[in-house]
């Protein structure tokens, strides 16, 4: 029974109904470009034998699929290629079955659509500049199409590195002119501002199936900044720089402008970074700054720089004129450069506050050339009895720390010195540094240039104290030393001076930390409150009279020698007054 009843189930669902017709029509794709292949299944039922026609259909043609004189039930599929000059439009696949001297029409539509570029934004790109460019294309399958470029010139053209899918019937071409300058570091090769020529290139499946060539203007890059003429101590100045670098921040930003604030005695950097839009807010603090006039230098480098980066160009040059012939050496004739001036006014109510930094700011040296930066203490108002501080090395492949010296007035409690980081302490117990005490050094520290690069130096106030015992909770500035490669010989001699020179063995490798004493001082031998800034004897007086050696030698009980010892015979002497007597007689007798 059970049998029976499925055998009626299977019956009524493959043969159909008497009088009803039933023809089902499907697809793989409703879009397809001109040699893409189509699948088309047809399945069709009827209650008498009926003749059935299956054919494709549209404006660039037809084709015949299949004809038949009778059928009761019919099941077929095909992988259709799409004819190559079939044009764009709607088509139908389209079943036709004769009934009872009917037709009955049966059909399903598909596009045929060939891949092409509809649209393309060109944004305005300035000189060694980056952007994106806008195509709005239309492709029957986006995950199949992809599009590249190729920028052209005069005797010179390059292509885009990748090929940019599209979504959503469009893409973004980033567009580099920094490319040719980034590849050979040679400016001549730099994209000038001029006319040039862009073909885009739309590919399907692999194969080239539309391009576009536009003409492209390069233009010349924009800078301007606003800034406030006149600041009070502790607030930021606030800068907004404005371009004409639009969508250059894909990728990462463009970070070739510097700023340099320039007062006395005082000198700061900073990168900026702008948005998709070309622009950048900016501030700079003025904390800790004295009352004045300073002046701010904008600079960009259009990323064009050879020798030093621009960070490290704005330190050294800061003030160097595009037109300036040195600038050729820096690939900086390029560049732009606006000055602002500014005042700093100290708040009517604020004191302003220390600044601990280096002088010089910056430096250059040979690979193997020592160079030395003192520390200053800007202001001491209630004077200084102690410090502790570390100096930190950011890059000690380029430069390494070699000793620290400190000023007569104050007593070593301890120091460390390893390549990259020092840490020091000291106390003044000469009452040197008294009330308002100005521009106090606190150190001098030197280094040792090894390998072509730019170093940053900077510190870290662990402790200061006042005469009153208050903390003194001072700024801190970093500096800089740009390293060059050395001339031929220049390191052995270096190396050969210094060493003639040499203060004494300083243990560079220990880490050891020793605590400033606490409580009464006893009071301390002459010679162990020495300043270990001052050079020993033997380095002053190496080519006089003494050495450091002579004077171990004295102070141990050894005579100093005699005129014998010296190398001066008696009959020397004897010879020498014999031939003075003679001379006098004859000059006499001539008179």
């Amino acid at each position: 029974m059970r049998l029976v009843f499925t055998l009626i189930l299977l019956l009524l669902i493959l043969v159909p109904v008497s009088g009803k017709t039933e023809v089902y029509i499907k697809l793989d794709k409703k879009m397809v470009a001109p040699e893409d292949l189509l699948r088309i299944s047809v399945n069709a039922f009827s209650d008498i034998p009926s003749p059935i026609e299956v054919l494709i259909t549209g404006p660039g043609g037809g084709q015949w699929l299949y004809e038949n004189e009778s059928v009761i039930v019919f099941s077929g599929s095909w992988d259709f290629q799409i004819p190559e000059d079939w044009g764009d439009g709607v088509y139908v696949v389209k079943v036709n079955l004769f009934e009872n001297g009917t037709t009955k029409e049966f059909f399903e539509q598909f596009r045929v659509i060939k891949p092409k570029i509809l649209k393309v934004e060109f944004p305005e790109v300035p000189y060694q500049g980056r952007t994106l460019v806008n195509v709005t294309v239309e492709t029957p399958e986006e995950r199949e199409t992809s599009l590249s470029f190729k920028f052209i010139g005069l005797n010179f053209r390059f292509t885009s590195e990748e090929e940019f899918k599209v979504y959503d019937n469009s893409t973004k071409l980033k567009l580099n002119l920094r490319q040719r300058y980034d590849e050979t570091r040679d400016i001549d090769y730099a994209l000038k501002p001029g006319i040039y020529a862009i073909e885009l290139i739309l590919k399907y499946r692999g194969r080239i199936f539309d391009s576009r060539i536009l003409t492209v203007e390069v233009v010349k890059p924009k800078l301007s900044v606003n800034i406030s003429e006149e600041v009070v101590t502790g607030e930021p100045i606030r800068i907004t720089i404005s371009t004409n670098r639009f969508s250059d921040a894909y990728d990462g930003a463009y970070n070739g402008i510097v700023l340099t604030l320039v007062g006395e005695n005082y000198k700061a950097v900073k990168v900026v970074e702008l948005d998709e839009g070309g622009e950048a807010n900016v501030t700079m603090e003025t904390a800790g700054l004295s009352e004045g006039d300073y002046k701010l230098y904008i600079r960009d480098t259009m990323l064009t720089y050879k020798g030093y980066s621009p960070k490290a160009l704005a330190y050294l040059y800061y003030d160097l004129d595009p037109k300036d012939p040195k600038a050729k050496e820096f690939h900086a004739q390029d560049d732009i450069v606006i000055v602002k001036d500014l005042r700093i006014e100290k708040h009517p109510q604020s004191r302003s506050n220390s600044i601990v930094f280096f002088e010089p700011t910056g430096q250059e040296a040979e690979e193997g050339e020592f160079v030395s930066y003192k520390i200053l203490l800007s202001s001491a108002d209630n004077g200084l009895s102690a410090y502790e501080l570390i100096l930190y090395l950011s890059n000690n492949s380029v430069a390494e720390f070699y000793r620290i010296y400190f000023p007569e007035w104050a007593y070593e409690t301890y120091k460390v010195v390893t390549k990259d980081q020092i840490r020091m302490s000291a106390l003044d117990l000469k009452g040197s540094v008294g009330k308002d005490a100005s521009r106090v050094e606190i150190a001098t520290v030197m280094l040792r240039a090894l390998s072509e690069g730019v170093a940053e130096m900077s510190l870290k106030v662990k402790r200061m104290d006042s005469d009153n015992g208050m903390p003194i909770n001072p700024l801190t500035y970093s500096a800089f030393l740009v390293v060059k490669p050395a001339r031929e010989n220049k390191t052995e001699e270096n190396n050969m001076t210094l060493s003639e020179n040499e203060n004494g063995d300083l243990n560079g490798n220990s880490s050891e930390e020793i605590e400033i004493p606490q409580g009464n001082t006893t009071e301390i031998p002459e010679e162990q409150n020495q300043s270990s800034e001052e050079f020993p004897v033997h380095e002053i007086l190496k080519n006089g009279e003494m050495t450091e050696e002579d004077r171990r030698e004295v102070s141990k009980g050894k005579k100093v020698p005699k005129p014998k010892e010296l190398g001066v015979e008696p009959k020397d002497i004897i010879i020498v007054a014999a031939f003075g007597v003679t001379f006098v007689l004859v000059l006499g007798r001539r008179s």
